[in-house]
């Protein structure tokens, strides 16, 4: 029962953006939001009991959004941003039971695709396919993961979130209904589309 849980909404910026050549969440649409703000606002109904960004990026500047950084000294990829955020929401929002994970470039994600990853009965669940968004389960098991991936990642120089997932015992992969709403934006061009397509 998602209403018995307290789950956390994290939107993770910390990407290189390489292939589109400039820090995707200050993209901005027309009516002047920047894709970060544009994701938390369209994803408000999910009615998270927190909502932060994971990650440094120049759109955190200009937006109210709690901003938890990275608590490596290099870019690791979005494992790199998951495991600061378990770390910081054990110490700081212990009552949370649960997090989703969101790129930031899931521009078409909406609350009724993203909540059909929450469950009671796994640690983590994704959509097949699609390793992230992420719904993780915030207790000790998954803060010990987190702790012991630590020095493994950084030795290593990052990890998959396929990797990431591996690591817990209980997993579930989801049939996603709409999955035309998980497509990441990489490209300059997918930009342009999604604006056009969305005459917003």
């Amino acid at each position: 029962v998602v209403s018995a849980q307290l789950i956390g909404l994290g939107v993770l910026i910390g990407g290189a953006s390489t292939r589109m050549g400039q820090d995707k969440a200050s993209l901005k649409l027309a009516n002047g939001l920047s894709l970060l703000e544009h994701l938390v606002q369209h994803l408000a109904s999910v009615q998270a009991e927190l909502v932060f960004s994971s990650g440094e990026s120049s759109a955190g500047v200009t937006n109210d959004l709690l901003a938890i950084k990275d608590i490596f000294d290099k870019r690791l990829g979005p494992v790199g941003g998951i495991i600061s955020c378990v770390l910081w929401l054990s110490k700081y929002y212990p009552q949370l039971t649960a997090c989703y994970f969101v790129p930031v470039d899931l521009a078409a994600l909406n609350p009724a695709t993203l909540q059909q990853l929450a469950t009671n009965s796994h640690q983590v669940s994704h959509f097949i396919d699609h390793p992230l968004p992420l719904y993780l389960a915030l207790n000790p098991a998954t803060l010990q993961i987190c702790h012991d991936l630590i020095p493994i990642i950084q030795a290593q120089g990052g990890m998959s979130v396929y990797q990431f997932i591996q690591h817990f015992a209980v997993r579930q992969e989801i049939n996603c209904a709409a999955p035309e709403n998980l497509n990441n934006l990489n490209y300059f061009w997918q930009w342009e589309q999604f604006i056009h397509e969305n005459s917003i």
